[in-house]
């Protein structure tokens, strides 16, 4: 029996059970060499798949729907809106307007053009002026909610950076972009004029696009700003989109900020300032200033030293007419001088405060003058 369970190799005795393991082990590595490739073959098929399927989108926000609990963390929605009220407004209202669409108008030669901006609402801003020969700023949030300013202006000069190694360039549109990877620059222009050296010139700087994206970025500036020449249109102030045209003051007044003015310029109120819209008429091109106050009109239109104010009815709207004390101490309907409107708006109060004093010495010179000023306003 001995002799049946062990053996000799040489001088070494070796036992069965030995040899058995031996195979046994020997065995096993195998199995396990050919598991662990086929898991490794597995495992690379599998990322290449995921590799096809990942489709990177641009990391910024176009549609500000998607800030919400399902998408952030309520610290990162905290620090947006602490950012927002920072840079774009603090102060809410029927006259902030943070993501309008507008028009920006100006003269060449002859000619004048139009500029639409923000088409797709993903442009924030705090002000904007219609002398667009001046740096303006709009901006836009990253995928993060972070921040980014660009800068705009109308310009005759033009930066060029094509023989710059250090830049890229890309022809979007009738855009020409050039972007530094290293300094996370960019900088485009597009030509106004056949005529004339008059360009739309855009820029940002540490806008954190991942540089694979940063095409896609340039496709959608390119989107958000539209440049045409119109021989026929008159007006060189700024237009808001049509959306404007009814803003409910109250129940019986509506704010037209489309048909019959233009806008000279507009900021959203920071650090508790009002929001604030300057504006000409279209048809005497007098100018006001529409400012949103905070208080009841009540409140508002009592205990001044410097203003008085006298309720009116005009049209079907209560208002309140404003004028000088010192100068027209015996105000009254039929005579006197105003200064200003103020319109109940909701709890709050609409200043609409003229560039000048109109007199009057009775109450039709006063309805032709409110006729001539609020009249291309509210009704």
């Amino acid at each position: 029996m001995k002799n049946l369970i062990s053996f000799r190799i040489g001088k070494e005795k070796i036992e069965m059970w030995q040899v058995f393991i031996s195979v046994f082990l020997l065995l096993m590595f195998f199995v396990c060499l050919f598991l662990g490739y086929g898991f490794i073959s597995s495992a690379h098929k599998s990322i290449q798949v995921n590799e096809e399927e990942i489709v990177e989108d641009l990391s910024i926000i176009t549609d500000f729907s998607k800030i919400n609990n399902e998408n952030y963390s309520e610290k990162s929605i905290s620090n947006y809106y602490k950012d927002y009220r920072k840079l774009i407004s603090d102060n809410d209202g029927l006259l902030k307007l943070d993501n309008f669409e507008i028009d920006l108008y100006g003269n060449i030669g002859t000619s004048i053009y139009r500029i639409n901006l923000n088409k797709d609402g993903w442009f924030l801003f705090n002000n904007i002026d219609k002398n667009i020969n001046e740096i303006n700023d709009v901006y836009i949030v990253d995928s993060e909610l972070n921040f980014k300013r660009i800068n705009y202006q109308i310009s005759s000069y033009i930066k060029d950076y094509t023989e710059d190694p250090l830049y890229e360039n890309y022809e979007v549109g009738d855009f020409n972009f050039f972007y530094n990877k290293k300094n996370d620059y960019f900088y485009g222009y597009k030509s106004i004029s056949d005529h004339y050296d008059c360009y739309f010139v855009i820029s940002g700087e540490k806008i954190g696009i991942k540089s694979s994206d940063i095409e896609k970025l340039f496709n959608k500036l390119n989107s958000n700003i539209n440049i045409s020449i119109d021989k026929s249109y008159k007006s060189t102030g700024l237009k808001l989109s049509s959306n404007y045209k009814t803003i409910k003051l109250n129940d019986d007044t509506t704010l037209d900020l489309y048909t019959n003015v233009s806008i000279i310029s507009l900021a959203n109120g920071i650090k508790n300032n009002p929001n604030v819209i300057n504006i000409m008429s279209k048809n005497t091109l007098d100018t006001m200033s529409l400012k949103e106050i905070n208080k009841n009109i009540e409140d508002y239109s009592k205990g001044t030293k410097k203003n008085g104010y006298l309720q009116y009815k005009y049209k079907n709207s209560k208002i309140y007419l404003k004028y000088n004390l010192k100068d027209y101490p015996d105000f009254n309907y039929s005579e006197g001088g105003i200064n200003g409107i103020l319109v109940d708006a909701n709890g709050k109060t609409l200043l609409i405060q003229f560039d000048k004093t109109y007199s009057f010495s009775e109450q039709d010179e006063l309805d032709k003058i409110l006729d001539n000023t609020i009249g291309d306003i509210i009704y």
